[in-house]
């Protein structure tokens, strides 16, 4: 075989390995987006002090951050469902305290990551669908952490066994998130950018005293604070066809991926 077609091969056998490397660090990467937008269920709060070493990283001085970024460090350290390649995490969304109904999860969002090439998938699940809760009947889903909570004080785990049972998809990993909490995440990464599809008003936007005001958001590339990002996502009575459950859905979806380009 010729020199040159011989390093050429190499070369290219070496470029797919990269790829694939590149691909796979990707999906991780994307967890630790998922998995920093969360407070965790109120296990520790979203800030927890300051990290001593980032590495020389361009990682926030957090603690949080600095205990998830070993997962992209760590190539020992295998993930639940990567031998399958399939890693399913699950994100829940609630009030929190000072809101109504502070458990109830108003959004739900089923990933799925394939690691061998990175792809990554998002669904929606809307907070009316009616599933069987083991001891409750048939009840809304988004009341499923709320119902735990109460029981046993383990929201998350009830929810994440009973959406992976309706799913068919065992739920590897859960992430719970508050207002504060996401609202805190955003500031921190120095806000985010969002094209907006198309402009909306509402006027029955919750304030935090439960009285309502009104926003708006016009169309085109924003930038946009925690408040503002949390007010895109948390909107639910837009004109303009913003009002349904389906338009927040993709907002919030919207709003991640921005979150993983900065």
């Amino acid at each position: 075989m010729p020199h040159k077609i011989k390093v050429d091969l190499l070369r290219e056998k070496y470029r797919l390995k990269e790829d694939k490397t590149r691909s796979f660090i990707f999906g991780r990467l994307f967890l630790i987006v998922v998995i920093v937008t969360a407070t965790m269920g109120g296990a520790f709060s979203y800030r927890i002090g300051a990290s001593g070493d980032t590495g020389g990283d361009n990682f926030p001085q957090l603690s949080l951050f600095s205990t998830v970024k070993s997962l992209v460090q760590s190539g020992n350290k295998e993930l639940k469902g990567e031998e399958d390649n399939r890693i399913n995490i699950m994100l829940l969304g609630n009030g929190g305290q000072g809101h109504d109904g502070p458990e109830l999860t108003d959004t739900i969002i089923f990933s799925s990551i394939r690691p061998s090439d990175g792809k990554v998938g998002m669904l929606s699940i809307p907070r009316d669908l009616n599933v069987p809760i083991p001891g409750y009947g048939w009840r809304k889903i988004n009341h499923i952490n709320a119902f735990g909570q109460e029981s046993d004080g383990k929201g998350p785990e009830l929810a994440s066994e009973v959406i992976g049972d309706v799913l068919d998809q065992k739920i590897h990993y859960y992430i719970k998130v508050d207002f504060s909490g996401f609202a805190d995440l955003v500031d921190d990464l120095g806000g985010i950018d969002i094209y907006v599809d198309r402009a909306f008003t509402d006027e029955r936007y919750p304030t935090e005293d439960f009285l309502t005001q009104t926003i708006s958001f016009e169309q085109g590339e924003q930038y946009m604070d925690g408040k503002t990002a949390l007010q895109y996502v948390r909107s639910r009575h837009g004109t303009n066809g913003e009002s349904s459950d389906f338009a927040r859905s993709r907002r919030q979806q919207k709003v991640l991926l921005a979150i993983k380009d900065k």
